[in-house]
């Protein structure tokens, strides 16, 4: 009789196993399958804005101009969301062999600045500071993926920012790494939320809205790279640091 039960347990094991392997299929199907079907109308509105804004559909006013600046920074994160998606769903898939890198010798201080840039409309219209600096450094860099890496942190940051600024700052760190910092005075986390931030899909409690796919493609970037990333904070209320690393080119 304990047998039985002993077999009849492990048999259920098995099949609650086969369920939960066959729903984590279907989930990265699902994400493969939205950010394809998503990608393609999104290039095309962006194509559509990017055309009246240069004019080709005739001269706009300063008001449409800035409605239409406004269309555009919504559907660059967007875009950026659909592609943390694919990605997400390809790491899910072990296919780490598609997120190549490629590399060249870049200037990390202007490519972050400039994509810092592109987030003063947003942080203008919601009220909070932005400040940037950085010294001279560079670094062996996918480009595409580090404006993706700080696309995903500064937009974290200016979320959760109410009053006070998000600053980005980048350096040498002196042990052969470029280091990127970005600080905000926004709600802080817990101690415990520190290290469960860059996993898929967390979501800290407390907190609305978000895919919870930033930050661990943050750390997929960053680790390809041969870098590291970590968060910080006192507690809610206190603000939070995230600082990532890159390894610095030799000269």
């Amino acid at each position: 009789m304990q047998t039985r039960r002993i077999l009849e347990r492990d048999r259920r094991l098995a099949m609650a196993n086969e369920q939960l392997r066959e729903l984590d299929t279907l989930k990265t199907n699902f994400f493969s399958n939205v950010s394809h079907d998503l990608g393609t109308p999104m290039t095309v509105i962006k194509a559509a804005v990017d055309n009246m804004l240069d004019g080709i559909a005739g001269a706009v006013t300063e008001k449409q101009e800035r409605y239409l600046n406004r269309i555009k920074a919504n559907a660059d994160r967007l875009s950026n969301m659909i592609r943390d998606l694919l990605d997400l769903s390809r790491i899910d898939r072990g296919q780490t062999d598609l997120l190549q890198l490629n590399l060249a010798k870049i200037m990390v201080r202007d490519v972050v600045g400039e994509t810092v840039d592109d987030f003063r409309p947003m942080v203008e219209e919601k009220g909070v500071g932005l400040r940037f600096e950085g010294t001279d450094a560079y670094a062996m860099v996918d480009r595409e993926k580090l404006v993706r890496i700080v696309v995903n942190l500064v937009g974290n940051a200016v979320k959760f920012t109410d009053e006070g600024e998000v600053s980005v700052s980048v350096k040498p760190d002196g042990r052969g790494f470029v280091q990127t910092i970005v600080k905000d005075t926004g709600k802080g986390l817990p101690k415990e939320e520190l290290d469960k931030i860059f996993e898929p899909f967390h979501q800290v409690k407390g907190t609305m809205g978000g895919t919870g796919l930033g930050l661990p493609i943050v750390k997929q970037f960053v680790e390809l790279h041969g870098g590291r990333v970590w968060a910080e904070s006192a507690g809610q209320g206190t603000g939070c640091t995230v600082t990532f690393t890159l390894p610095e080119a030799k000269s």
